[in-house]
């Protein structure tokens, strides 16, 4: 791996940490509208924290892979990747199922 794909990683990895600090701070229009066309007024806060925590796992998981793969000049770091967006799917499946219940 060289310089260009680590700072690619990254850059996208700092994309998806703004996002998670603009869901936290209650921007839920960030979330697409049919992902939160249930969720109630009184709900919106957790549901934006949850997917605050999506986005903090795949920014995490992109910078994991980012600096394994570039450390071992290996693709190792695509597993923690993996890992990390599987319980960001876990985790985005666990707040639809939870607050964007039809009413």
């Amino acid at each position: 791996m060289d310089i260009f794909e680590l700072i690619l990683l990254c850059a996208l990895a700092a994309v998806f940490y703004v996002c998670a600090l603009l869901l936290c701070g209650g921007r839920i229009s960030l979330i697409h509208s049919y992902q939160r066309k249930n969720v109630s007024e009184e709900n919106a806060g957790a549901y934006a924290k949850l997917y605050a925590l999506v986005m903090f796992f795949v920014g995490s998981g992109l910078l994991a892979a980012g600096a394994i793969n570039y450390i071992t000049h290996a693709a190792w770091g695509f597993i923690a990747l993996g890992v990390c967006f599987v319980a960001a799917i876990a985790i985005a499946i666990t707040a639809q199922l939870k607050y964007n219940v039809a009413k």
